[in-house]
């Protein structure tokens, strides 16, 4: 997974538009589109404000893998906490 599909996975994970996420990091709407689309790799600092926009370390960002998107998921988040009595009620 590429840095800007990671972006646009986190991004759509916590239900923010392109415009919203651009607003909470501080860039224009059309620098997030460029990284997001891969037309050029963001610098460190463009990363930095991204991570803080999405409430992730920069590290995370740069490890995420698609599997672990959806466990990103505030839906997902807001379960978890129930999953555990989900599965062993079912056995």
């Amino acid at each position: 997974m590429s840095i800007g599909d990671a972006i646009r996975e986190l991004r759509r994970s916590r239900m923010l538009t392109a415009s919203e996420l651009a607003k909470r990091s501080r860039i224009s709407r059309g620098h997030l589109h460029h990284v997001e689309n891969k037309s050029f790799m963001p610098s460190l600092r463009t990363l930095e404000k991204i991570s803080a926009g999405l409430d992730v370390g920069v590290q995370r960002l740069l490890t995420l893998n698609s599997s672990e998107v959806v466990l990103e998921d505030s839906f997902i988040q807001e379960i978890r906490p129930f999953s555990a009595l989900l599965e062993s009620s079912s056995a």
